[in-house]
């Protein structure tokens, strides 16, 4: 994030500096564009300077195989089926 906005102002600077002024006579200022230029390298020259030592890579490592292991499901058994209901008799309405 910080880079982005120290590109951002030093763009904006430079195509600021660099635009021609109406009215003025003899085109646009002077760009102070090598200065800033040397100044954000010198920064994120110091900057890269602080920032910690990277990890160096570690070799793969190969990731072993599992057996697979063969699972038998077990058959269920039949399932019993109840025996029919005699129906009730109705009872008669008085």
């Amino acid at each position: 994030m910080f880079y982005k906005v120290v590109f951002a102002v030093v763009v904006s600077f430079a195509l600021t500096s660099a635009l021609p002024i109406p009215g003025d006579i003899g085109g646009s200022l002077p760009s102070p564009l090598g200065d800033i230029i040397k100044q954000i390298t010198d920064l994120l020259d110091s900057l890269k300077a602080q920032l910690p030592v990277p990890l160096p890579e570690l070799p793969e490592v190969p990731v072993p195989t599992v057996p697979e292991i063969p699972i038998e499901l077990p058959t269920l058994p039949e399932v019993p089926t109840l025996p029919e209901v005699p129906a009730v008799p109705e009872i008669p309405s008085a």
